[in-house]
């Protein structure tokens, strides 16, 4: 699960940026998610609609423990 964190930069046509993101996995002994601090050799790929992680190493330009994310702004 990924909680996403916004601002509004603008009350004038309310317009907000990510400011930061959490994940978190499921701990299957404690029955509840729990935060993830690390994501190691993985970097994962965001969009408003889909999450997808991948190894890094296995992409060119991908960086470990890093998050990539797609904003689309149809105004």
């Amino acid at each position: 699960m990924v909680d996403r964190f916004i601002d509004r930069i603008s009350t004038y046509n309310e317009r907000l940026r990510t400011v930061g993101f959490k994940f978190y996995k499921l701990d299957e002994e404690l029955v509840k998610c729990v935060e993830v601090k690390s994501l190691g050799e993985q970097a994962f790929v965001l969009t408003v609609h889909c999450c997808v992680a991948v190894r890094a190493k296995e992409y060119v330009g991908f960086r470990e423990n890093c998050i990539y994310f797609a904003e689309l702004d149809f105004d």
